[in-house]
């Protein structure tokens, strides 16, 4: 699955992006981006509503 970019908003590099199936079915959107600098110190959840989409939080991952 590809993420959807545009010129002012690049998808930022390393991502990769998926759905996974809920036990009732549905299917859920994700993407995952790896730590660019050393070892990982955490991860960060964005937990987005039903009409949010990933693409419009790329600059948090930047």
């Amino acid at each position: 699955m590809d993420l959807v970019k545009t010129d002012k908003n690049p998808t930022p590099r390393g991502a990769k992006a998926g759905f996974f199936e809920a036990s009732d079915g549905v299917l859920l959107r994700y993407a995952t981006w790896p730590a660019r600098h050393g070892q990982s110190r955490g991860t960060v959840c964005l937990f987005t509503g039903r009409g949010e989409f990933i693409e419009k939080y790329f600059e948090v991952v930047k």
